[in-house]
This record gives structure tokens, C-alpha cells and sequence, in this order.
């Protein structure tokens, strides 16, 4: 059994002329590890709920730390894409020019200082003028897709396969380049998804 830490509920409410709001939730005391939380609503007279579980609250302004350029191995960073494999958190930046890549490891908590690794060009294959990026796992071995190029400045658009294997801190990755699939033109982000029955679908997003 694991008991709830931490469990706010927000309720934004919506209040008629004379009318009287009592906000009432039956909440489980403790859940079980996988198991679905059932909260049941006896709020009376509210017309209007925003409800919120353990969550920044969206009226107040953000704040941000600026983590700096950790171990000075980015100088135009771009797109981050982030992963949690093995209880640790493993962010992965595409720098632009020059075109590399970037794995920064937080630990256990994303909240944590990184420590940043230089992945480099993967063996060339990782152009200037780097963009977008997804990582995935698929089959159990990990992947990162990469969009790249602009054919103006000389480097033609292409979709690039970055293999780490089983072991997503592999730092010597197999890279691919699929080439421009699609007619790309300044290919400038990129989505991964899955529906269920079918491979892997790729979605890149072009500037024109």
C-alpha cells in the first residue's frame, strides 16, 4: 500500500444570487501501487470545477532556473526531448550550429542539477542546422529521431535515426540518415506516436 503524499483539489466555482456552495469529496485515504484513485463529487451548488492533483496553480506566474550552459558543450541549443529509464531522468539537446548532440543526466528527480555528456555527430551523420527531436523506445531498444537541414545554406533537409540500443547512456550510438523523406523543406519539428496495430508514424513539422 502506498499512502498519498499530496492531494489538492481546486475548485473554481461558479456562484448564482443566493445560492449557497458546500465543496465535499470522498477521497480514499491510501491507494494501492497501479491502482485507479476513485473521487467522488457531493459538492453541492457549484456549477463550475477546475480540479487540480498536486499541481502548479495555473493563476500564478512560473518561476524558472537558469541551469546555464553545463559543461559549456552547447552553444546553440534548439529542441530538448526527455526520458525516465532505470529511476533516472535523461534529457537530450540538439545543438544547431554546430550540430551535435547533448545528453544531460539529472538523476532521480528532474528538479536535480544535469550532468552533461557530448553525444557529438554520432559519427557525422547529425548536420548543421539540427532541429527537432524525439526520443523513444520501441521494442525495447531506445531511439532518437532528428530533423535537420536547410537547403539554402547547402545542407539538404533529412530525417536522422539515432540508435543507442538497449542502454540509453550509450555514448557511441549507431546513426542513420533516412534522407528527405516526405519532400521536407526546413524541417523544423517533429512528433513520434503509435496507434495501436500499426508502426511507428512520423509526423515533422517544415517552415516555409
Amino acid at each position: 500500500m502506498r499512502t498519498i503524499a499530496c492531494l489538492l483539489l481546486f475548485l473554481t466555482i461558479t456562484i448564482t444570487p443566493f445560492c449557497q456552495v458546500t465543496p465535499d469529496f470522498s477521497i480514499p485515504d491510501t491507494v494501492c501501487v497501479n491502482a485507479p484513485v476513485n473521487i467522488v463529487n457531493n459538492t453541492q451548488g457549484a456549477t463550475t470545477q477546475y480540479w487540480s492533483f498536486c499541481a502548479a496553480d495555473i493563476n500564478q506566474p512560473p518561476t524558472g532556473t537558469n541551469l546555464g550552459n553545463l559543461g559549456g558543450l552547447i552553444s546553440t541549443p534548439v529542441f530538448i526531448d526527455y526520458v525516465y529509464e532505470n529511476n533516472n531522468y535523461y534529457g537530450f539537446v540538439v545543438n544547431f550550429v554546430p550540430g551535435k548532440l547533448v545528453r544531460l543526466d539529472f538523476g532521480n528527480s528532474l528538479l536535480n542539477t544535469p550532468t552533461s555528456v557530448d553525444i557529438g555527430t554520432v559519427g557525422g551523420v547529425i548536420p548543421n542546422i539540427a532541429e527537432g527531436i524525439q526520443v523513444i523506445k520501441n521494442e525495447g531498444k531506445w531511439y532518437a529521431i532528428i530533423v535537420a537541414g536547410y537547403l539554402p545554406v547547402g545542407v539538404p533537409p533529412r530525417i536522422l535515426k539515432i540508435e543507442f540500443g538497449t542502454n540509453i547512456t550509450n555514448t557511441a550510438p549507431v546513426g542513420t540518415n533516412w534522407g528527405n523523406i516526405g519532400g521536407l523543406d526546413n524541417p523544423h519539428d517533429l512528433h513520434v506516436f503509435q496507434v495501436i496495430g500499426m508502426d511507428l508514424q512520423l509526423m515533422p513539422k517544415t517552415i516555409q
